[in-house]
């Protein structure tokens, strides 16, 4: 790859962090209830694998601009 492109490649890497959320795997476990039904006679929560909202299920999130010292307009 070129000069060039090797930059905007590591512009791109290092404008990336791991998600907070997810802590960089992708899915959360979230939480959901299950209602009563004929066989039992109360509702209960339980737990699944979804992907994570904040980073889609990239697992990375771009860094806010405060964060890369953009100069916010100034």
């Amino acid at each position: 790859m070129s000069k060039i492109g090797n930059y905007v490649v590591s512009l791109q890497e290092s404008a990336m962090t791991s998600c907070p959320d997810c802590e960089g795997d992708g899915r959360v476990e979230v939480e959901y209830a299950v209602p009563h039904n004929f066989n039992r006679d109360v509702g209960y929560l339980d737990t699944r694998m979804e992907d994570c909202e904040t980073c889609s299920g990239y697992g990375e999130v771009e860094l806010e601009e405060e964060a890369t010292g953009g100069n916010n307009g100034y």
